[in-house]
């Protein structure tokens, strides 16, 4: 659909082009059926008006994205106990996030699954109660001016690979490591290996946890057989140079990995490279 008069006698809207308008028709939010509401990408340069979703009670996927809308985000947007897919990135919206950002809670917005605010011009602190959306399996906020202290919670999100985070890492997590695969902001940039939750040998050893020969010995193979594999097996000779307890990580099934290869070498013919 192109027109946009006419629209508020629509039960349903599939699809709009409103590019090069610079507007969004104010009917479109008195759609009360409306569940899906993709906007993106539509030259829109509007101050969206504070009470856009109010009569949209069924939205569940909105998208702003790759606009020019300004102002503040909408407060309305959040009251929605439908909404799954919540993103206004790649806009100029600006000033302090609404105060309902920072209410969020599973009662009112605990079925969102993807939160995307990166490069706007938001400032004010990370909600708190970001930490309680089980749900989440995407939160970016790259480019938001926060304080760089995550609240508590937020750490704890739910196990996903597809968060964007500016700043330090947040306290907590470490319960993300099952399931994450790499971690990147400007400061920061690293691959993460198979989380390994029995933690080091060097634990196991001065710890007054009962630790018998048996599984000693079997540590003992395990790290063997992989120095073995690393000498021998892989494509080019690896000599991990400082091997310590503290180096020798301990899976579910206590299987010794050995890790942290920092200073270790290839061995190439007759020659060491660092």
């Amino acid at each position: 659909m192109h027109a946009k008069n006419g629209i508020d006698n629509l039960v349903e809207l599939e699809w709009l082009d409103i590019r090069n308008t610079g507007e969004i028709p104010q009917p479109l939010f008195n759609i009360f059926s409306l569940r899906y509401l993709d906007l993106g990408s539509n030259n829109l340069a509007d101050l969206l008006p504070m009470r856009l979703c109010s009569n949209l009670s069924l939205l569940g996927f909105i998208n702003l994205g790759e606009n020019q809308l300004k102002g503040e985000i909408p407060s309305s947007l959040l009251h929605s106990k439908e909404i799954q897919v919540l993103g206004p990135s790649l806009n100029q919206f600006t000033r302090s996030r609404p105060r309902e950002i920072g209410n969020l809670s599973t009662t009112s917005f605990g079925n969102i699954e993807q939160i995307d605010l990166r490069r706007n011009s938001l400032i004010g602190d990370i909600p708190t109660s970001f930490g309680n959306l089980t749900d989440l399996q995407m939160l970016n906020l790259g480019g938001i001016q926060h304080s760089r202290k995550y609240p508590q919670g937020v750490g704890s999100l739910g196990l996903t690979q597809n968060h964007y985070l500016p700043g330090s890492l947040p306290s907590g997590i470490g319960t993300w490591l099952p399931d994450l695969e790499g971690c990147s902001n400007l400061d920061f940039k690293a691959l993460v290996p198979e989380y390994m939750p029995n933690g080091s040998l060097e634990k196991w050893l001065y710890s007054y946890t009962p630790f018998g020969f048996s599984p000693k010995n079997k540590m003992m193979i395990d790290v063997a057989s992989g120095l073995e594999y690393l000498h021998h097996n892989y494509s080019n000779s690896v000599v991990q140079c400082d091997l310590k307890p503290n180096k020798v990580l301990l899976d579910d099934d206590m299987v010794a990995h050995i890790s942290n290869f920092s200073i270790a070498k290839l061995l190439m013919g007759s020659e060491f490279l660092k």
